[in-house]
């Protein structure tokens, strides 16, 4: 499939969310998806989580529930 994307659509993007609210928890989910993307594991648990991400334990659930919530 061929991008529809052009300047004129990516500068709309950027004024749109450029306007709304910005959450922690977004940037947390951001960082978990990619740390389990990249992993090698099967299974990570929370500790292998901090250390891969730099978060605290609450800042992995909440950034995940964050996920979810929009799955």
């Amino acid at each position: 499939m061929a991008s529809t994307f052009n300047d004129e659509h990516l500068h709309h993007l950027v004024r749109r969310y450029r306007a709304r609210p910005f959450v922690d928890a977004e940037l947390w989910a951001g960082k978990v998806v990619r740390a389990v993307r990249a992993s090698t594991s099967r299974r990570l648990d929370d500790d292998a989580l901090v250390e891969l991400t730099g978060l605290t334990v609450e800042q992995i659930h909440a950034g995940i529930e964050w996920h979810t919530d929009r799955q």
